[in-house]
């Protein structure tokens, strides 16, 4: 059987190390002494267990992570190193979607600009078009943040004002009320989701 105290110790240790903290600063979080931190991490005196909680909640983990050594402690890095770069990934694939679809409205518009036909609305559509591709990788990814609502919201109005250039012509305004109840099913939709009812 492992010691407790050696255990607890290191762990406290390698999060703290983790987090770019030093001993101080974890200490005036925690509105102990430097001293007590000290103390915890070399396994001369173990916190007691209201502050190993705050500990553990503190650094993201549960208390049986701080307890006990496991294998899977060794991943915890490697964990966060490969969800930072899925992260990125994912950033790195949208945006180049994104720069398609506006370099596919480039070329529409340097095509209609050729034939003297001034069509810089291209540009515009490019706008409701990126958004329904994110809105794609975020319902693919299972995002469900703020940020899905944010880009409902830019495809719902940049499609609006494409339809009032384009297609009914500057002279039916109207067209922007039908924005309006859209919009506050988006909104409506995110606050159900995501408040519970106890």
């Amino acid at each position: 059987m492992t010691n407790v105290k050696s255990t607890v110790a290191h762990n406290l240790a390698e999060l703290r190390k983790e987090e770019n903290l030093t001993q101080g600063a974890l200490a005036k979080i925690l509105n102990y002494s430097d001293k007590a931190v000290s103390k915890w991490e070399c396994g001369d005196s173990l916190p007691d267990l209201e502050t190993l909680l705050k500990l553990a909640e503190f650094y993201g983990v549960t208390l049986d992570y701080l307890v006990t050594e496991s294998p899977e402690k060794r991943n915890k890095t490697d964990n966060r190193k490969a969800d930072v770069m899925l992260t990125w990934n994912r950033a790195i694939l949208s945006s180049i979607v994104v720069v398609a679809i506006f370099l596919i409205a480039t070329l529409v518009f340097v095509y209609q600009y050729i034939k003297d036909v001034n069509y810089w609305i291209a540009f515009l559509w490019a706008i409701p078009l990126s958004s329904l591709a994110i809105l794609f990788f975020m319902r693919r990814w299972k995002i469900r943040n703020l940020i899905p609502v944010i880009f409902r919201s830019v495809f719902v109005w940049s499609l609006v004002a494409c339809i009032y250039l384009q297609i009914a012509n500057y002279s039916f305004w109207y067209v922007f009320l039908v924005g309006v109840p859209i919009q506050l099913l988006i909104v409506l939709s995110y606050i159900l989701k995501t408040t519970r009812i106890e």
